[in-house]
């Protein structure tokens, strides 16, 4: 599977857990392997920004979401 299509698949499982069950989109099943991992993870940041920028209607690259994400982890870590 092509990278960009993983991380619409990781897009679409975050978009799943807000919907009703019966409204859920039918994901295509991936694999856990090893090899795979660093792609895999890198994918599911790129879901996530995917997801992100779709609910916001912002348009950011990677390193603009990586910011966001970096305030959002300070902003967190100084709560606790």
């Amino acid at each position: 599977m092509q990278f960009e299509d993983k991380a619409l698949v990781f897009a679409s499982a975050l978009s799943n857990v807000y919907k009703k069950p019966e409204e859920r989109d039918d994901l295509q099943e991936l694999k856990l392997e090893e090899e795979s991992l660093t792609e895999d993870f890198t994918a599911m940041l790129w879901g996530l920004m995917i997801f992100y920028c779709h609910i916001t209607e912002e348009k950011l690259d990677i390193l603009g979401f990586l910011s966001i994400l970096t305030r959002l982890a300070f902003q967190h870590s100084m709560e606790e």
